[in-house]
């Protein structure tokens, strides 16, 4: 086995110890690049969802997890906002999930 995959082998694992959290942080460091980089090569604002009986773009949504996402892993929240924030960002996240690509 080749340094390299020794490495990333023993990254995974760390993060397995503390998924919810690795996968938080995961997403919190790709979203902005997907909403400036997405954005210039698809329309964002294509995509509609229904989310607590409003409509929604796909960017509004992406907004919106990275504004929580922003205040979880600053850890300005309490941990009953935290866990609502969490919830909020699973839910809008399993929304926009399929069309979370370029």
């Amino acid at each position: 086995m080749s340094k390299k995959n020794t490495i990333k082998k023993y990254k995974i694992k760390r993060d397995c110890w503390d998924l919810d959290k690795a996968f938080l942080i995961w997403l919190h460091e790709r979203l902005p690049v997907y909403l400036h980089d997405a954005g210039v090569l698809v329309d964002l604002n294509f995509h509609k969802f229904i989310y607590h009986e409003k409509e929604y773009t796909q960017r509004e949504l992406v907004v919106r997890m990275i504004h929580l996402l922003d205040s979880i892993c600053a850890g300005i929240v309490d941990l009953e906002e935290e866990y609502n924030s969490i919830n909020e960002v699973l839910e809008i996240w399993s929304l926009v999930f399929h069309a979370m690509w370029w």
